[in-house]
């Protein structure tokens, strides 16, 4: 039978912390997730962007490295903080896992405001911006980006 509703607490809550909680048991020793890379559709995630889309739910989920908060008994500011220094030190990988770390790094330094993000963010970002022609193409190996062709609007 359901257990009755706490007071405060939806479904979706619990439904969103389960879904973190299988996230922190997932996590490799070395802070990163994945393993050599998953094919979605015509998209690898690779470690890195598999590390940066869990971090990103962390994060949206308002974890940061400081937190003291325990999921399934996991201390989730202590992993936070591994995948992002993980993160950190792998800023590499084609146009899609390279944009997630970005977005990842980016968050974590929104969410904190500490320097101690600002540098990786920023460099993952100028990564990615040193990647693309004057047209907004991409180059150099696994950038597949181009810009869109809008004469028809």
């Amino acid at each position: 039978p359901p257990k009755p509703p706490v007071p405060g607490e939806s479904a979706t809550k619990t439904a969103v912390e389960l879904a973190l909680e299988a996230s922190l048991r997932a996590q490799n020793a070395d802070g990163s997730w994945g393993d050599a890379g998953e094919i979605v559709g015509s998209h690898r995630y690779t470690r890195t962007g598999a590390t940066a889309l869990s971090l990103l739910a962390l994060l949206g989920a308002g974890y940061s490295p400081w937190s003291k908060d325990l999921l399934d008994g996991i201390p989730a500011g202590e992993r936070v903080a591994k995948a992002l220094d993980w993160l950190k030190a792998n800023l590499e990988g084609d146009s899609l896992n390279l944009s997630l770390a970005a977005l990842a790094l980016n968050e974590a330094y929104g969410l904190t405001g500490s320097a101690r993000f600002k540098e990786s963010a920023e460099g993952a970002l100028a990564k990615i911006t040193a990647a693309q022609g004057a047209d907004g193409t991409g180059s150099g190996p696994g950038f597949r980006m181009h810009a869109p062709e809008l004469s028809h609007f």
